[in-house]
């Protein structure tokens, strides 16, 4: 899915981010991009990093999502809040 969550107000993103955790447990993979890292830790097993069509990291979320690697992919400067849901991600 290309940016699924793209013009979605919060509720409407939620539901489909659970509409995604839900295909994903029957067993399917669910393969979408978006420039969202936390629409992305939400949901994702794995996530690709990539700036101007390189890989800058792939792996598991908070492996992942990391201030150095997404300073270095979005180049500003965030922070990276670890919750018992995973990484949160806000920008400085």
């Amino acid at each position: 899915m290309d940016e699924p969550c793209s013009h979605l107000d919060l509720m409407n993103t939620r539901r489909m981010l659970n509409l995604m955790k839900t295909i994903a447990s029957q067993g399917r993979t669910v393969v979408f991009t978006t420039h969202d890292p936390n629409a992305a830790a939400a949901v994702a097993h794995g996530i690709m990093l990539v700036k101007k069509g390189e890989l800058v990291a792939f792996g598991r979320p908070e492996a992942v999502l990391t201030k150095d690697l997404l300073t270095k992919t979005y180049g500003g400067s965030v922070e990276v809040v670890h919750t018992d849901q995973g990484p949160f991600v806000r920008t400085m």
